[in-house]
Formats: structure tokens, sequence, C-alpha cells
């Protein structure tokens, strides 16, 4: 009954106070359904919430190779064949993800697939919607052509009909039997595939030193992630001992299944984003204490009144904390309220690819960590002003003569205020960082002229191109169509655009070099004649490709500045030196160019060593063509497509646009994650400017008596606007000493989140720190122009 009673006379003293209960409740609201928000959105990509049955047994097993430099490589045939013999491990299997082309009725297109062996579906413990899965006969070896089916590629393009198995859908020129259709809301690992396929390697493919494949295993009840990994390291050793041509310095390594589902930046963006949350919520519980502690110092006489009728501290500290948790919970109501819109917003900006947040919502467990997260708050901002106001002689507080014994509170106020004015700049300042990199991304220098490039890859199958001179002959053909559109100024094809994070390797050894610590992978370069002309990359030494260089021509190469500078750093101009690319029986290749570097792994990482080949002596099925266009603006992909339509009507384009928008989409975690930290940072210092008018206010109102007597000794109004305004001045330059190293420590979480992030941006920090002046100012203001407006003869009569 006691605590009902607080509660009612907590609500009435909230009302009597409307101003600072509604400015109390905004900032809980904001800094409560920010956290609510982002626990809904972003706290999947923490808890990762498999929908598989027993889903913690599920692991996967990268490769990893120290000394060249990788430590999450894929996996052989061979290696996963014998990983399957670690007693811990229940069963492994392996995949690909790739799209495969679609053609019959209609343009051709490209379908996101996969190529799994038959231990795929029963490892993740799912069985079909209609049909059957894969058999043991039809594993990498077999050659077997039957597919499953996605349940909404189904509904789309068979509408649902059972009469679809045993129909044949033609995938990359080959006729594929329907044999099955997978639940409807299956999905792995929150990737869209709207087709699976038997993995079908050829026998160069299944050899150990072809690591294509990606696994996916499950453990056997009662066996840690550990112990797995200590088997499969042992087996690994034993086969590095067996083969060591092919498997010197590689070993497995065991993960759960969740790290991959979800990407290290977009781990490392969740992590941000829930500490920057985190911030806000602290800002807001500061926000409220220090309103809290200012409202009950001016009630500091009503407490004195009650304790001398009778109420023992206690009953006062329980009589605050009611209040703090009545406006706790409110601020929770409204941001549960605001979260239902908030939530699809979030999704909104979440990256598309990221299926994972299809199953953000507003739940239970959201209402739950809401109404904790509540509790919590309320007991933040409410102790400490709590046991402040009712500490030492509460009868003090009857006799005016007691006005120093608020100093301890007013110290508490303004530490309140420089915490709020900290946190803001850290957000502030990480938000700013994460922008200006994402615009250097945008304008900063590749190495390359991205401006009016229009870009296309093409995946030719197989079975249609099962000779290098195929592919070689339709790659050529189709450049020749494309220079024929009058509105093409130049085009070529390469194998991997730079930036598209589609990166290639290969083992180069240089002709005369000892040393084995230079002989880690090179960026591996496939490009036509007029590749360096179509990207205007400048040659700084050397010869482009030709079409003279033919397959039975002398085998050439041109190398970067990187490259040039790491193997021959004595000589300036390297032409004629001659490398090995690919093993030892490999020819020796002559380098008749040097082209200046351009970034491929992304704007923070430096320059890899590359070696680039012409497409006629090394050629390859994938490709990218590019073409670059006369006038600016215009796109070339009408002319690409009518190319590839006249050679192939099998053939679709995959990825058919400007090489700008296919740079843009490849920073979707990093743009979304931007948006994210800029509304926190924007909340934050509101929150801020709020805790600091309210504490200046509060300052202000108390020191009305020793203002009064200054202006009536001849201190001007100027002067007490100053006096005032320096107050908050100096509380924001205390922030400044301590936000400023806070803000460049949080650096690196940033930069694992965004590419290109740099800690030493003294623009940032200067802006960021008149930004923090300007909000203390406009929020000083208003009680300086209060203070210097006060009548002096009205405040000595009433004192």
């Amino acid at each position: 009954m006691a605590l009902i009673h607080d509660f009612r006379i907590a609500a009435r003293m909230l009302l009597k106070n409307p101003t600072g209960t509604l400015i109390a409740l905004l900032a809980l609201a904001l800094g409560l359904g920010a956290n609510v928000a982002i626990f809904s959105v972003v706290g999947l990509m923490i808890r990762v919430p498999l929908p598989y049955p027993d889903s913690a047994q599920l692991i996967y097993i990268p490769q990893t190779n120290a000394r060249s430099g990788f430590n999450q490589a894929a996996a052989s045939l061979q290696d996963v064949r014998d990983w399957q013999s670690a007693q811990g491990i229940e069963s492994i299997g392996a995949y690909q993800s790739r799209p495969m082309a679609i053609s019959g009725e209609g343009e051709p297109q490209h379908l996101p697939a996969m190529q799994v062996t038959p231990e795929f579906f029963p490892i993740l413990g799912i069985r079909p919607a209609v049909g059957r899965v894969f058999s043991p006969a039809e594993g990498p070896e077999s050659e077997s052509r039957v597919a499953v089916l996605s349940y909404a590629f189904w509904q789309g393009t068979y509408r649902g009909e059972e009469s679809v198995l045993g129909q044949t859908v033609r995938l990359n020129s080959r006729n594929y039997t329907i044999i099955g259709v997978m639940p409807e809301h299956f999905h792995f690992l929150y990737r869209k595939s709207d087709v699976w396929v038997p993995l079908a390697l050829s026998p160069a493919q299944r050899v150990r030193s072809w690591r294509g494949l990606n696994t996916v295993a499950r453990l056997r009840p009662g066996v840690s992630i550990d112990q797995a990994a200590a088997q499969v390291r042992s087996i690994s050793a034993r086969i590095a001992i067996e083969d060591p041509k092919s498997s010197a310095d590689w070993s497995g390594q065991v993960r759960p299944l969740t790290d991959r589902a979800i990407p290290a930046p977009a781990r490392a963006s969740a992590a941000a984003m829930f500490g920057a949350v985190g911030f806000v919520l602290l800002i807001a519980c500061a926000n409220v204490a220090s309103l809290q502690l200012a409202r009950g110092m001016l009630r500091r006489r009503e407490f004195a009144l009650r304790a001398s009728l009778g109420a023992g501290r206690a009953s006062l500290i329980r009589l605050q904390a009611a209040e703090s948790l009545l406006l706790s919970l409110a601020g929770g109501a409204v941001a549960v309220i605001a979260s239902y819109w908030t939530v699809p917003l979030l999704k909104q900006i979440a990256p598309a690819d990221m299926q994972i947040f299809e199953q953000a919502r507003v739940d239970v467990s959201t209402l739950g960590f809401a109404f904790g997260l509540s509790i919590l708050s309320g007991t933040l901002f409410g102790a400490v002003p709590a046991w402040l106001l009712t500490r030492g002689n509460l009868a003090d507080g009857l006799r005016e003569s007691s006005r120093g014994s608020t100093g301890g509170r007013h110290l508490l106020l303004k530490g309140l205020v420089v915490s709020e004015m900290t946190l803001a700049l850290v957000l502030v300042a990480g938000a700013t960082m994460m922008i200006r990199s994402l615009i250097r991304q945008q304008t900063g220098d590749p190495g390359f002229d991205k401006t009016n490039l229009t870009a296309a890859t093409v995946l030719l199958p197989a079975v249609r191109y099962p000779e290098a001179a195929q592919s070689a002959d339709f790659y050529s053909r189709a450049l020749e169509h494309v220079l024929r559109d009058n509105s093409v100024e130049s085009a070529a094809v390469v194998q991997t655009l730079p930036l598209a994070g589609d990166n290639s390797y290969i083992g180069v050894r240089v002709e005369g070099n000892s040393d084995p610590r230079l002989e880690a992978p090179t960026g591996n370069m496939i490009v036509s004649p007029g590749y360096f002309q179509t990207m205007r990359i400048p040659l700084t030494a050397g010869r482009d490709f030709t079409v003279q260089d033919r397959a039975e021509s002398a085998p050439i190469a041109i190398v970067n500045e990187t490259f040039a500078h790491r193997y021959w750093p004595s000589d300036s101009l390297p032409l004629g030196r001659r490398l090995r690319a690919g093993g030892d029986k490999s020819p020796w290749i002559t380098v008749v160019g040097v082209a200046r570097d351009v970034r491929h792994l992304g704007f923070s990482e430096p320059p890899r060593p590359e070696v680039y080949r012409p497409h006629s002596q090394a050629p390859e099925r994938t490709m990218t063509l590019v073409a670059r266009s006369r006038t600016p603006g215009q796109s070339s992909a009408a002319a690409i497509r009518s190319a590839i339509f006249q050679l192939d009507r099998e053939q679709p384009l995959f990825r058919l646009q400007s090489v700008e928008a296919f740079l843009l989409a490849r920073t979707p975690g990093a743009r979304a994650t931007t948006k994210v930290l800029g509304g926190l940072a924007a909340i934050a210092l509101l929150l801020a400017a709020i805790g600091t008018y309210s504490v200046m206010a509060y300052t202000a109102a108390q020191r009305l008596r020793e203002i009064g007597i200054r202006l009536a000794l001849g201190a001007t109004s100027q002067s007490v606007f100053a006096m005032v305004l320096k107050n908050g001045l100096t509380l924001a330059g205390i922030g400044l000493l301590i936000g400023l190293p806070a803000a460049y420590g949080v650096t690196p979480l940033l930069r694992m989140a965004t590419d290109g992030l740099q800690p030493n941006e003294h623009l940032v920090y200067a802006g960021v720190a008149l930004l923090l002046f300007l909000t203390v100012i406009v929020a000083s203001a208003a009680p300086a122009r209060i203070a210097m407006r006060v009548d002096p003869a009205t405040i000595l009569r009433s004192d």
C-alpha cells in the first residue's frame, strides 16, 4: 500500500511540473526508443537465429594459410572427405553459390542458385515440401541433372502445381529434371536461392590443390567446437605430411555456422550501432538524472518539511525512486509505441541482400527488453539523486542560511552535463567520419576513371564452351560487336572488376628470386587488349596488349607498380623480366609493361601486387565486359546486350549496370550503418542540448539572489549574460578534452565496419568541437537572457 501511495504522490508531482516532465519523457522516449528499435532489428546480427533444428551443432570449416595470408579460404573436395573422419563430426557437406542461366520461353535470365552435395539438406535437418532432395548417388562424380526449386520460384513460375515433379528446366544450357520443392520459408544463411542442383566437379577440380568449396557440417551430440577443431587440425597436419606439395601450411578451422551467416564487417557494424545506442541511453539517463536532481534541489524545503513531520530517509528515497520509475515506465511505453514505425523504417534502410532482417518485429522479447531497460534506466537515473537529496541533516533545508550545503550536488550536475557532451561528441565524430569515408569511396581516386562505364558479367556454361579457345573466341567476337556501336568509345573484358570484391589470386615465382617470402599469392588479372585504355589506367612503362598477342605467341604479362617495386626494387624499368604464374611447370612469362596501381581490395587497403595476362593466353569462361560511352551520362547497356544476344541467345547478362552504380551497391552495409549512426548522433546532440539547457536554467535560478546583488552593485546585463554563458562553455570545454581522445579510441571499431575510415580526421574533430560549442551556446543562451533581465529590486525585496 505504501508503494502505491508513493506512486500516487509521484504522479501528482510530475503533473505539477508538466514542462520538466515532458522534457524528461522526451529524453527517455528517445533513448529507450532507439534501444528498442536497434534491439529489434540490429540485434538479429548478434543473436543470429538460424531456422534449423539444433542449429547450435552446425559449423563450417574454412582453411587458413598464414604463410600465404589466408584466414578464410575455401576447401577442396578431398579435404572435405578427409575431415569426415573426425570423430566429432556427424556429417559434412560442400556447396558453391553462383547464379545459373535459365532459358526457354522469353529472354534468358540469371537465377540465384547453389550447387550442393547430397549431405547438404540432411545436415540442415530440412525436408522438402514436395518431392525429394538429392540421393547419395547424385554426388560430385555423378554429373546428375536433377534440380530442387525454392517455394517462391515454384509458386511464381509453376503456379504451385505438384505436377512440376518430373518436368525439365533448362539451366546453363542443360536440361535438369525437377525432383523437389523446398518449404516456403527455407533459405540458407538468409541468402536467396531459387534453385539447388548437385555439385558437379570436373576431374581437374577434384584434386586437393583446387580449393573452391564452402563447407557446412553438423557436430555429434555432446561434442564442442573446440574438440572438433582439435580433431580437424590433427587431420590437416596429417594431410600436410602426406601431401606437402598441395597442403603444406594449410589447416582447417572449425567455426559456428552463425559466423558464416553474418560477415565480419556486418558484425562490426552491429557492435558499433549497439555501442552508439548505449551511449544514447546513457545520455538520456544522465539528462533525466540531472533534471531529477535539479528539481529535487528546488524541492529541498519540501523534503525538509516532510522529514520534520516524521518522514524517514527510506520513505523519501522511496518517493524519489517511485517518481523516477514512473517516468522510466512511461518513457518505455512511448518508446514501444514509437518502435512500431521505427522498426519498419530500419528494415528499409538495411541491406536488401541480408534477408535476416525480414524477421525483425516488435514481439514479446522486444516488449520484455523494453520493460527491463525501463527498470534499469529508472534505477540509473533515480538512485543517485535520491541518495544525494536525502543525505545529511534534512532540517537544514528549512533554514535559508544553508545554501552552501549544495556544493556536492552542483558538482554532480556539472558532471552529468559533461558526460552527456562527451558521449555526444564521440557519437557525432564517429558518424561524421563514416560519412566522410563513404564520400571518399564515391569521390576518391580508385586508380581508374569510373565515369561513363557500363559493365556486365557473362558466365559461359562449360557444356557449350568446354574448350579454352571457344571462350577466347566468344569474347573476341563480343568485343567486335560492341565496338561497332557508334556510341561506344572503347571496350574490353576483365576477369574481376576493380573494387568488385571478386578477387582472384595466383601463385607467382620470379626468375632469379631466392626469397620464399616474396612468393605470396598475387592478384590475377585476365584482360583483353584495350582494357587499360577503356579503364583509363596509365601504363608507366612498356606497351599494352594487342590482337597480335595470340595463344600461340610467346607468353607475356603486364605488372602493376606495386609488383614491380616488390620484386625488382632496384630496377626502374623491369621490361623483359620473367616470371611463372601457376606452378613450376608453367611457362616463363615475359613482362612487357608496367601499369599504374589500381585498388581492388578497398579504399582503406593498399594496392596489392598484380599480374595482368591477355585473355587469349589465359582464357576464362566467366568475364566482365566493360564499355566506355562517348557521351557523358550515356549507357552502353544496349550495345552490350545486343552483342551477347547475337552470339548466344541462351546467355543472359549478370549485373548489367553502370560501374558507378555497381560500386555504390558494394557498400550497402556501410551506408546503412552510417544512416543509423547519423540518426543516433543527432539524437545524442539534441539530448545534450536539452540537458545543458535544463542545468543552465536551474543554475541560473539558484543564483538569482547573487545575480540580483551583482546588478544592484553596478554589474551590467551583458556581464551577467556572459557569466551564465561562460559556465556552459566551461562544461563544453571539459567535455571536449575528454571526448576527443575517446572519439579517437573508438575509430578502430568503426574501421572494421567501414572501408576507408581514417583515424586522423583533424577537420572532423575540429568541426565536431565547433558544433559542440555552438550547441552549448544555443542551449545556454535562453537561461542567460532570463538571468540578464532580472530585476534587482524584486529579488532583494523577496529575499
